[in-house]
């Protein structure tokens, strides 16, 4: 794919994705990609790299046991606690996503 930009290729909320032989002219290389609240991306073949394409391949990490506690279990509310996460260029924000009867629930 070959794409002649003067705008970077903007990725939100993709996972689990392969980006293959990507190239892009008309942008430098690390203005080439906006990328924000993605998981799992691999970027392979000719696909321009850049800082951006780096981090959005390195997942976080935790040091000890993800989720700390949760409590206030009754009625329609839960409060949940979790350990920092750390990656290569810090971690921003984190989007919690709900399942309900094995249903994602926003």
């Amino acid at each position: 794919m070959f794409k002649d930009a003067n705008k970077p290729i903007s990725l939100k909320g993709l996972e689990d994705s392969s980006f293959v032989d990507v190239v892009v002219t008309g942008i430098e290389a690390d203005k080439a990609w906006s990328i924000s609240d993605c998981n799992g991306l691999v970027f392979l073949g000719k696909t321009v790299q850049s800082s951006t394409t780096n981090d959005a391949q390195q997942p976080p990490t935790w040091e000890n046991s993800f989720l700390k506690g949760c409590s206030n279990l009754e009625g329609t509310t839960i409060e949940l606690s979790w350990n920092p996460a750390k990656d290569n260029v810090g971690i921003e924000k984190y989007i919690v996503v709900g399942y309900l009867n094995s249903e994602k629930n926003n």
